[in-house]
């Protein structure tokens, strides 16, 4: 498996999420919530990288928008 990590700004708008991966233009993803959030992100990268992937929040704090992804293809 190889392990990459991406940087995810999410945004808080109209009491939805939605999240863009810096290192990768045009990949965004929504959700109603984080794990919906993760979960759409993950398919985001799923079709961008065009393997399946395995992802994980590097730090899940509520009150940082900058995050770091960690996936694992």
């Amino acid at each position: 498996m190889t392990r990459q990590e991406f940087t995810v700004r999410v945004h808080h708008e109209d009491g939805t999420l939605w999240a863009e991966v810096i290192e990768l233009p045009g990949v965004f993803a929504t959700g109603d919530n984080m794990d919906e959030l993760t979960e759409s992100l993950t398919e985001a990268l799923n079709l961008v990288l065009g393997v399946p992937t395995h992802t994980e929040w590097e730090t899940v704090d509520p009150d940082i928008e900058n995050r770091r992804l960690v996936v694992c293809a």
